[in-house]
């Protein structure tokens, strides 16, 4: 939808329930496999806008709560006789994330224009598995990147200076616990640093 003076909008509301939902589970041995399991849902609220403030800058907004859950225990583990229970939060996304950007452009004649840009992306706390697994758990805790960038539009051609990760966040993509993976190979991912950089795009008719 659309409101005020060229703002657009949109709402979503969803509920999805999954049967039969496809896991990674363990054998007696040890062993992984992927089953189907009783079944998951997938509960929560998208919401985006975006328009001009002025006629010089546009700002851009969204947000999305999901609550992701299992509906019925089931075994993870017949080695170590693990179960999930039944509402058990789903590993792997976010609760809640959200993004925010502003962009200022100033027309500069026959030189074309400049555009500056900073955005900044939230990313609330992820599992890695579940809780009750007693296996590769590690609980990511939730961080903000903040980006920047000054672009100059020739039309034909566009330069860009850029920074992201401006406040060199260390937010955790993924994890191996001792416990899983042995001392040895344990580790852990993590998002990129601090990084600066140059851009030039040409485009091709």
């Amino acid at each position: 939808g659309t409101f005020g003076d060229g703002f657009n909008y949109s709402i979503t509301v969803f509920d999805t329930e999954w049967e039969e939902f496809q896991m990674t589970l363990y054998s007696v041995f040890g062993i992984a496999f992927v089953d189907n399991v009783p079944g998951a849902e997938s509960r929560g609220i998208e919401v985006e806008f975006a328009g001009y403030l002025t006629d010089s800058f546009m700002i851009d907004f969204a947000f999305s709560h999901v609550d992701a859950s299992v509906t019925e225990d089931f075994i993870y583990s017949r080695a170590t006789g693990r179960d999930i229970s039944g509402g058990a939060r789903l590993p792997g996304s976010a609760e809640n994330e959200m993004f925010v950007s502003g962009t200022y452009t100033v027309n500069l004649s026959d030189y074309g224009s400049m555009a500056f840009n900073v955005n900044a992306s939230y990313k609330g706390d992820v599992l890695s598995n579940f809780a009750e697994s007693g296996s590769n758990f590690e609980k990511f805790g939730s961080f903000t990147v903040w980006n920047a960038r000054v672009t100059w539009d020739l039309g034909d051609y566009q330069l860009t200076l850029f920074g992201n990760n401006l406040s060199d966040e260390l937010g955790q993509s993924m994890v191996g616990t001792p416990d899983f993976f042995g001392d040895r190979d344990q580790h852990k991912g993590l998002i990129r640093p601090r990084t600066f950089g140059l851009g030039f795009n040409y485009k091709l008719y």
